[in-house]
């Protein structure tokens, strides 16, 4: 956030609200001055400064005149035997505009001195000031999210906003890059004026280079970033906190990568590291002429055989969806990308997705139950809010409850016996849940179905 601030003295006049003027002095020895501020329209804040020989002097007589018929005396005593001293005082002057013409002498125990005089303006505008505060418009091209906020001081309420643009608050949003031009009325028609720039910076991109792991089980995966756009320097940070752009020894999974450069504008993106590509064929002609473009995996199931998980691939037809059931052999865990080929006689098409196996979906000691099973009983499937679960066969055994997405993503998990699962923060869809006994191995799985 940018502040920048403008001040005016008279109506229509704009100039700095700190004023630092040359000294004038009458030794070469010591030098004088004083700036000032305004605290109210008629109080100024003045401190003045003394610098006098490198060996530093013991005391300084300091005299304020303000040209109003008052004068403020004092003595500093510089014990430290500095060669420099600060004076800070106030002074309230009458509310009428007026030139003052206000002089600071100050002489030391070393029989140097130095006078510094300059002529204030004190008016019914003196200390009228805005500030404001600007948010850029973001690096996103179509975006239009620039602001600015104006902050108003002294002078008399109530304030009248008037933007060139239309505006009549104090503040305006939803701003492309441009300039923006405002004045503000006080009561006592004192005016500020003054145009701001909304920036836009270009936005930043990422292009990466990656290397998957040679098997399931390697560590050798590689990533390597290369920012574009924006303004460098660029800052890599890693969903796992590594901060550079190059990663090295990576096993399988996901991973997030952010870029920011020196705007502080920022893109992300998400980089998968495969364990392995595995393929389906499946032979149909049921697909000629269907958009395969919106494919997803609908669901996953185990099989009797340890590591071979059933995958249904869910299709839009021409007038309904079409489910493929496909069967891919899981050797170890990891992240992989699947292929279900498509075969009508002579012609061939792919359908390619990402998926995560967990260790416990190639569970060995896998039971499938039949509709005829009442080992665990799970109701009501399909299911909106909750599912009950009561266990018939595991009665005095600690069990463990997995539940899955469409996907392979677990997304609950916990200790259970028999009970009832909230489920009404999941979305719709197709979900395996599994039971696990904790002492020998065996496992319950069954699809459940969410409203």
């Amino acid at each position: 956030m940018e502040v920048k601030m403008k001040t005016v003295f008279s109506k229509r006049i704009i100039i700095s609200s700190i004023c630092l003027i040359s000294a004038f002095f009458s030794y070469s020895q010591a030098y004088v001055n004083y700036s000032y501020h305004y605290q109210e329209k008629n109080i100024l804040i003045f401190e003045g400064y003394l610098q006098d020989s490198v060996n530093g002097f013991d005391s300084s007589s300091w005299h304020w005149d303000f040209g109003d018929d008052r004068t403020y005396d004092t003595v500093i005593i510089n014990n430290q035997g500095l060669g420099a001293v600060n004076c800070t005082i106030s002074h309230e002057f009458i509310v009428e505009p007026n030139n003052y013409n206000v002089c600071l002498e100050v002489s030391t125990n070393l029989g140097n001195s130095g006078t510094q005089c300059n002529n204030i303006v004190i008016s019914p505008c003196s200390g009228f000031e805005v500030q404001y505060s600007i948010v850029d418009d973001s690096c996103n091209v179509n975006n239009e999210d620039g602001s600015i906020e104006l902050m108003v001081s002294g002078g008399t309420e109530p304030y009248a906003y008037q933007w060139e643009n239309g505006g009549t608050l104090n503040i305006i949003n939803n701003l492309p890059a441009g300039n923006y031009c405002f004045t503000v009325t006080d009561a006592n028609n004192c005016t500020i004026s003054d145009c701001i720039g909304i920036h836009h910076y270009s936005s930043v991109g990422i292009n990466y280079i990656k290397k998957d792991v040679s098997s399931p089980i390697s560590t050798d995966g590689q990533i390597e970033l290369s920012a574009y756009g924006g303004e460098s320097p660029y800052l890599y940070t890693w969903n796992t906190g590594f901060t550079n752009n190059q990663y090295i020894g990576l096993s399988s999974g996901l991973y997030s990568a952010t870029v920011t450069d020196n705007n502080n504008c920022s893109a992300s993106t998400q980089i998968a590291i495969i364990s392995d590509y595995l393929s389906f064929n499946y032979d149909t002609c049921l697909y000629n002429g269907v958009d395969t473009s919106a494919y997803n995996i609908y669901q996953i199931e185990a099989t009797d055989v340890p590591g071979l998980l059933s995958i249904t691939w869910q299709i839009p037809g021409m007038d309904s969806l079409i489910f493929v059931d496909a069967e891919y052999l899981f050797e170890y865990a990891g992240l992989y990308s699947l292929e279900l080929i498509l075969n009508c006689q002579k012609s061939q098409s792919s359908l390619f997705d990402t998926i995560q196996i967990t260790n416990e979906m190639l569970s060995i000691n896998r039971i499938k139950l039949t509709q005829n099973n009442n080992l665990v009983n799970i109701y009501p499937n399909p299911a909106n809010n909750n599912i009950t679960i009561s266990v018939n066969y595991f009665k005095n055994e600690p069990l463990k409850l997995h539940l899955y997405n469409s996907v392979g993503a677990l997304v609950q998990e916990k200790t259970i016996n028999a009970e009832i699962i909230d489920i009404s923060a999941l979305s719709k869809g197709m979900y395996v849940l599994t039971i696990s006994s904790t002492e020998n191995g065996i496992v319950f799985s069954k699809k459940i179905i969410i409203n």
